[in-house]
């Protein structure tokens, strides 16, 4: 394992569940408790979690719980993305004080930055954070995409770890493979592109999938590394109709409705995000039964 490495495996963007417009605590720790038993990595207060809607109140005390929750068993990484870098510089620090093992880094949105701009963005947060820092390339919702050229420039920076690269890019991926996978972790941020990024040489996947199924995508994951192709896809191969579902509308909310239908939660998501479509609900339902059979 490279020595910057935070985690190999899977690492569970995981929900903030809400109830009445609060953090609803009791679902949250028993989600941890399976991540805690299953995943490799808990990524908190990233796009799963709804970040852009939460108080840094909520962000401290989140943090706080989840780091409580797993008790060191598993890293856990604080999502501290922001299009200020000041604001984010200012949680990568709190993030630091309050104990997590690593934070994650979005590229800027909206105001986007200039080339120059955004490395500057990534690199002060870097420089600033005590811990590792993981970059975040996203360009279905920031509107912006880091390029191999981007990463040259930022991955030799002693403390980003890697990237989670959402962008199903064959080429690209494997570029950053073999240019950095030996010393930084390259993780895919999209669920139905993990078999094909563990064989160009991916370290792991930043998941949503396993906010529902975390053992199964460890297992796949495990398979592939030793050798069992064929158990890997067996293993990932159910889950994977179900992973373009959850993103079939805008996510968390599909994440969060097919976690209300396994019990955990009532869904709810705030504002602008809304329950899925009855459509999709049911879709959901269905594959849910199909793999509890």
């Amino acid at each position: 394992m490279g020595k910057s490495f935070i985690f190999r495996g899977v690492g569970t963007a995981i929900v903030t569940p809400f109830y009445e417009g609060g953090i609803d605590y009791e679902t949250l720790g028993r989600l941890i408790d399976i991540q805690r038993e299953y995943a490799d990595a808990l990524i908190v207060a990233g796009t799963t979690g709804e970040a852009p809607t939460l108080s840094e109140t909520e962000r401290d005390e989140l943090l706080a719980f989840s780091l409580a929750r797993t008790d060191g068993k598993i890293p856990v990484i604080m999502g501290i993305g922001s299009n200020d870098t000041a604001h984010a510089v200012r949680f990568a620090k709190r993030a630091s004080e309050l104990g997590a093992n690593g934070v994650l880094a979005v590229t800027p949105y909206y105001n986007r930055g200039t080339q120059e701009g955004v490395r500057r963005h990534f690199l002060e947060i870097a420089e600033a954070s005590a811990v590792p820092v993981i970059l975040y390339n996203v360009p279905t919702r920031t509107g912006g995409n880091l390029t191999f050229a981007d990463y040259e420039a930022l991955l030799p920076h002693p403390n980003v770890a890697g990237v989670k690269e959402a962008e199903e890019n064959t080429e690209k991926f494997f570029a950053l493979c073999e240019a950095f996978g030996n010393n930084k972790a390259i993780y895919t941020g999209s669920d139905a592109f993990l078999l094909p990024s563990l064989a160009l040489g991916g370290a792991g996947v930043i998941s949503v999938i396993s906010n529902l199924y975390p053992k199964a995508v460890h297992t796949a994951i495990r398979a592939f590394v030793c050798g069992d192709i064929a158990g890997a896809r067996r293993s990932f191969g159910d889950l994977f109709p179900l992973c373009r579902l959850l993103f079939a509308e805008t996510s968390p909310a599909p994440v969060k409705e097919a976690l209300r239908l396994m019990g955990y939660g009532n869904g709810e998501c705030r504002l602008p995000l809304t329950a899925p479509s009855k459509e999709l609900s049911k879709l959901l339902s269905a594959r849910i039964s199909h793999l509890s059979t």
